[in-house]
């Protein structure tokens, strides 16, 4: 059938037999606010109290007797009115909306097009960078899973949903998830056996940061990670001294023979990415360089009051308290 003098609206809900009523709805109406909207044929506009002399007429969805296809509605394109009734109702693109062909068929190839994206992303034949991008990309619930179980998880991801992985891909803390997941990895932190903190691991101790009921480790710490503050900068700093250790991890492979070249365009990648999330803000310097004046008594009684007490073998030496100053 010819459909190329009328526009035809199917219904998404899925309904394909009986009818559906497009019902009267608020609309947004240019400089005036959510107005009354109807089809008036022969009306001077869709607007209800710009034709109050005239009888609506109902839209209609009609679903066919064999009930293969959706319910739907043609309407003739040189209808303007009711076209445009249609298209700005509140219902469109919900329960209703625009098809032909050529729509579906662009629609099929913009979501395949996601598929082979997703499927870049997740492309990774280092074992222990694919369950790092797992973790950044499905959270905590990925940690502890084998291989199988991540290739086919991130396998089906990409099939069914893939602007899931595209989105979280573009969030703005995502490369700090994916370091944090690194480290987490490389065993360099962990999440304490409570459960209620991220603290280092690999013989360092301390709090790196405090979780609340329900917060993922990975997210949090990744969060942390994209900060510019004292405490962040510092992390990152220790995660650094011990870069060459994390990469060594996340360039394990099955077979040991690995090319040293490879290995050093992994490692100058990660460092590269550190470095960028590593430079101080200007508040930052801006306390080094506040630190840099201060004579023996000012950086004692700024280093009171940020750790409490002053460390009797080293308090005289300025040098000593104000490298910890700026750590």
């Amino acid at each position: 059938m010819d459909n190329s003098g009328v526009n035809v609206y199917r219904l998404k809900t899925g309904k394909n037999f009986g009818t559906y009523l497009v019902q009267p709805c608020l609309i947004e109406k240019e400089g005036v606010g959510l107005q009354w909207a109807n089809y008036y044929p022969g009306g001077k506009s869709i607007w209800v109290d710009e034709n109050e002399k005239l009888v609506a007429e109902p839209i209609t969805f009609m679903g066919e007797e064999d009930g293969l296809n959706p319910c739907e509605i043609q309407i003739p394109k040189k209808n303007k009115l009711q076209n445009d009734f249609i298209q700005k109702h509140s219902d469109y693109n919900i329960n209703f909306e625009l098809y032909s062909e050529e729509l579906v068929a662009e629609k099929q190839i913009a979501e395949y097009n996601k598929v082979d994206q997703a499927f870049a992303i997740i492309k990774e034949s280092n074992d222990t960078k694919l369950k790092a991008k797992s973790l950044a990309i499905l959270g905590m619930e990925a940690y502890g899973w084998s291989l199988a179980k991540v290739k086919a998880t991130l396998t089906k991801l990409a099939i069914e949903n893939p602007s899931k992985i595209i989105d979280k891909c573009e969030e703005s803390d995502y490369k700090g998830k994916y370091l944090a997941a690194m480290a987490i990895y490389s065993n360099v932190v962990k999440q304490n056996d409570m459960g209620s903190a991220v603290v280092w691991n690999s013989g360092l101790e301390g709090v790196i940061l405090e979780l609340a009921k329900g917060e993922q480790p990975i997210e949090k710490l990744g969060e942390f990670l994209t900060r510019s503050t004292n405490e962040s900068l510092t992390v990152l700093q220790t995660i650094g001294e011990k870069i060459d250790e994390i990469n060594a991890k996340a360039l394990e492979v099955a077979v040991p023979e690995v090319a040293e070249s490879e290995k050093d365009k992994e490692i100058a990648k990660l460092k590269a990415m550190l470095s960028a999330m590593q430079e101080p803000s200007e508040e930052v310097k801006d306390y080094v360089r506040f630190i840099g004046g201060l004579d023996l008594k000012g950086t004692q009684d700024e280093y009171v009051k940020r750790f409490t007490n002053l460390p009797p073998a080293q308090s005289k030496n300025i040098q000593w308290l104000k490298n910890k100053l700026k750590e």
